[in-house]
């Protein structure tokens, strides 16, 4: 562990150096680039935010960078040393617990370009690093403290990331008569999605299946105006058709729109979410190639059962995606995959009779 901190410092030592080079002065206005996406969008609301808003609500969430901006009175070096704090500190709990190659997974991870452009400003996907991190301990330890903690993240986050926390509980419980049967599990989920996202489009989430509409017009270059599409399939009991392409275009879409003039006009979408889906692209076919392919593998399942859950948004919006990426890290990493799937052989599925405490 000792060089994994160290490791991490270094990381810390980098990314403040980029701060202050870089991430600050685009924050001010002093260069063009734009290296972050909704930072000046939070500390606008922030300054004016009234008892009329709202900080969790169906069509947005506030809570995490509104309470981060209160908590550090707006100063953005506070709010930059708060998002190192938070990414070393959960990074090197997680690898505490995990039978990982820590290497590797650094490697994977900590090369991550939208990693490094998270911890610039206020935002919501610095949240999704101990999220994802202590989802993946949920999984090996099956211990209750580790999911109450993802779910505190999913809060600060985005509220639908509290809907996967709760799911994937409710996956481990003990009467769930799907518990072990990962498969099944993953083909009636889709399935229930397919048949329920009609009827909440036109009720629970018409506040934003409306921003989608409108925003997928003003997206379709971006998305190539197949995204637009695929929403349009969703919402007519045919999501079962497209989560797969919807899935693969939210962590990879943005390669199909690579060009020099587009990152001097776009920098934040045309360079580091670009970054990003090259990245991701990487760790996947890295995946593919040197891991075995199985539900059994909880980074496995923990991508799949996401993808099909966040692979519904009605907006093109890559970062959502972000814990995939750390799941690949993590998948690629592991280094006792043999010896974890013999014990499942002779231990019940999903962690039963583990202590929930």
């Amino acid at each position: 562990m000792p060089v994994v901190v160290a490791a991490l410092l270094l990381y810390a030592a980098f990314a403040s150096v980029f701060f202050f080079s870089y991430g600050l002065p685009s924050l001010n206005g002093e260069i063009p680039q734009q290296m972050y996406a909704d930072t000046l969008t939070y500390e606008t609301a922030a300054l004016n935010w009234g008892e009329e808003n709202e900080l969790v609500a169906i069509d947005g969430n506030y809570l995490g960078p509104v309470t981060v901006l209160a908590l550090f009175d707006h100063n953005r070096i506070l709010v930059h040393a708060f998002n190192l704090i938070l990414l070393v500190v959960s990074v090197a709990v997680a690898l505490s617990r995990l039978e990982v190659n820590r290497t590797v997974f650094l490697l994977a991870f900590l090369s991550s370009p939208l990693l490094l452009f998270s911890t610039i400003g206020v935002n919501k996907e610095i949240f999704l690093v101990p999220l994802s991190l202590f989802l993946a301990v949920y999984m090996r330890e099956q211990r209750l403290r580790w999911l109450l903690l993802s779910l505190v993240f999913a809060v600060l986050a985005r509220w639908q990331l509290m809907v996967f926390v709760v799911a994937l509980y409710m996956v481990n419980l003990p009467f769930n008569p799907l518990r072990g049967r990962r498969f099944r599990l993953l083909i009636m989920l889709l399935a229930a999605i397919t048949v329920a996202y009609p009827i909440l489009a036109s009720g629970l989430l018409e506040a934003v299946e409306a921003i989608s509409i409108e925003g997928g017009m003003q997206e379709s270059g971006s998305a190539s105006g197949i995204y637009p599409l695929m929403q349009s399939i969703q919402r007519s009991y045919g999501y079962f058709l497209v989560v797969v392409p919807k899935a693969l275009q939210l962590l990879f879409g943005y390669l199909t729109r690579f060009s020099l003039e587009g990152i001097s006009e776009d920098f934040w979408n045309a360079f580091v979410i670009m970054s990003q889906s090259a990245h991701n692209l990487l760790l996947l076919v890295l995946c593919l190639v040197l891991r075995k392919r199985r539900l059994a593998n909880d980074m496995f399942f923990l991508i799949c059962m996401f993808s099909i859950i966040f692979a519904t948004t009605p907006v093109f919006g890559p970062r959502y995606f972000f814990p995939v990426g750390i799941w690949l890290a993590l998948w690629l990493a592991q280094t006792t995959e043999a010896k974890a799937d013999g014990a499942r052989t002779m231990q019940p599925p999903l962690g039963t009779g583990a202590s929930h405490a």
